[in-house]
């Protein structure tokens, strides 16, 4: 996990705002929720394909 370092943090943080053990979300979704650049959102994506 150190390439993905705050990532799991942050979709714990999604899924707790939502309420929800289980959400299907887009990256893009992601990115605008959070403000994420491109960069990150490659990197949450690299993240979730690896799950």
């Amino acid at each position: 996990m150190r390439k993905y370092p705050g990532m799991p943090e942050l979709l714990e943080q999604f899924m707790q705002e939502q309420d929800a053990e289980e959400h299907w979300i887009t990256v893009q979704e992601l990115r605008d929720r959070f403000g994420l650049t491109r960069y990150q959102c490659n990197t949450v994506s690299g993240f979730l394909r690896r799950l």
